[in-house]
C-alpha cells in the first residue's frame, strides 16, 4: 500500500509542533482518519499525482507510481498530467 501523501504532509506539520516525529504522527493520523474521515484516493495520491488512464481520476500516486483507487490500473495505458476527455476514459463496469 502506498503512503497517504495528505497524512504524510500533515504529519510533518504535527512533528514541528509536538513531541512526535513525523513517522509517529503519520501512524496516529492514519489511525484517526478512518471511515467517513478517511482521505480520498486523490488526497492519498498527492498534489503532484497524475491522471490514471483507467479510472480517469487524478489518483496516480506521485511516489509509488500506482493508482490509489485500484493498484491494478495502468496496465492499459500510461498516466498523464492532462485530464482525460470523457471519450478516452475506460468505461466503468459498475455504471
Amino acid at each position: 500500500m502506498a503512503s497517504c501523501e495528505r497524512c504524510w504532509g500533515d504529519a510533518f506539520l504535527r512533528s514541528l509542533e509536538g513531541p512526535d516525529d513525523q513517522a509517529t504522527a503519520y501512524r496516529k493520523l492514519i489511525a484517526e482518519r478512518t471511515g467517513d474521515r478517511a482521505c480520498t484516493p486523490e488526497q492519498q495520491a498527492g498534489e503532484d499525482a497524475l491522471w490514471c488512464p483507467e479510472c480517469g481520476r487524478r489518483t496516480w500516486h506521485q511516489a509509488a507510481k500506482l493508482c490509489t483507487l485500484d493498484p491494478r490500473h495502468g496496465q492499459h495505458g500510461s498516466p498523464s498530467s492532462e485530464e482525460p476527455t470523457p471519450s478516452s476514459r475506460r468505461p466503468d463496469p459498475k455504471e
